[in-house]
């Protein structure tokens, strides 16, 4: 379906309030899943981890 550009932004312009409070509201949310499951420094990578069990268990 071809759209002319003007009735395209129209359709953005009245999506935007809607956008930026949906970003608003699921930022905080995103940023602490992130904060909570990102990896330490310090942390071991999850492949040197299984071969040290594996090792443990030879």
């Amino acid at each position: 379906m071809f759209m002319s550009v003007e009735t395209y932004q129209n359709n953005i312009q009245s999506l935007l309030g809607q956008i930026f409070f949906l970003i608003f509201v699921f930022a905080p949310f995103i940023i602490y899943f992130i904060y909570k499951n990102f990896p330490k420094n310090n942390a071991i990578i999850p492949y040197y981890a299984n071969s040290a069990k594996i090792d443990e268990r030879s």
